[in-house]
């Protein structure tokens, strides 16, 4: 038996992307707002959100997959990509005390 995490990414809101080219500000809920904290987060911290999305995923080993879906190869990439970039566990913590 094994564990699927099926929000890795949410719906791309996790990614980098301004969460605002998915849903008008005015349509946001409290996952829209912390998803955009995140990602203003990750932007004063010079950290790309998607490797710091997936690397915090894998680090749960209690989970055994994690699909995020690929609408193109470029995402295809930049999710590769994302999985095989190492982050202190500095990244991690800083993250963890700011709230996040």
């Amino acid at each position: 038996m094994g564990v699927i995490n099926g929000w890795s990414i949410m719906r791309g809101w996790l990614t980098g992307a301004p969460v605002e080219s998915f849903i008008p500000r005015e349509k946001w809920n409290e996952d829209h707002i912390r998803a955009d904290r995140m990602r203003i987060w990750c932007m004063d911290c010079d950290m790309n959100m998607l490797d710091l999305t997936l690397q915090f995923c894998l680090q749960e080993h209690r989970i055994h997959g994690h699909p995020i879906g690929n609408l193109n190869i470029e995402q295809l990439k930049k999710n590769i990509a994302a999985t095989q970039t190492t982050l202190s566990d500095d990244v991690f913590e800083a993250f963890s005390d700011a709230g996040m």
